[in-house]
Parts: C-alpha cells; sequence; structure tokens
C-alpha cells in the first residue's frame, strides 16, 4: 500500500489518500495538482516534489510506502 499526502511543511498533510499501486499514487497527485509531464516524471523518480503554493494550493506532495 502506498500513502499519497500533500499539503505544508510541518503541518498534518491535508490531502491523505491510500493506493494499491504505486502508479495509482502518483496519478492521484498529479491529476489533483495539475502536474506537468516532467513535474510528474520528477515525483515519480524521487516519491516527493516541492510545489508552488500559489498554483498547486499545497507547499509540497510526497508518496509513502505503508509497512504493516
Amino acid at each position: 500500500m502506498f500513502i499519497a499526502m500533500a499539503g505544508l511543511p510541518g503541518c498534518i498533510p491535508n490531502y491523505v489518500t491510500e493506493h494499491n499501486t504505486y502508479a495509482s499514487a502518483v496519478e492521484a497527485l498529479a491529476t489533483l495538482h495539475e502536474l506537468t509531464q516532467e513535474e510528474t516524471k520528477e515525483l515519480r523518480k524521487t516519491r516527493i516534489l516541492e510545489l508552488d503554493l500559489e498554483i498547486h494550493g499545497n507547499a509540497y506532495c510526497e508518496i509513502v510506502e505503508q509497512i504493516e
């Protein structure tokens, strides 16, 4: 399981969703923030992406793997 989240640094994320696949988590964040292909590629590669708060409404988005 993967958790996609976005928000402001140092705060509880204001967007959190659980996904069965990494690709689904990337797609959810890319769609939510209307990321460009380059931004989506960077998120897919690094699992975290700094965002422009004024453009995207969040300062970052990231994907973490849930360990059970």
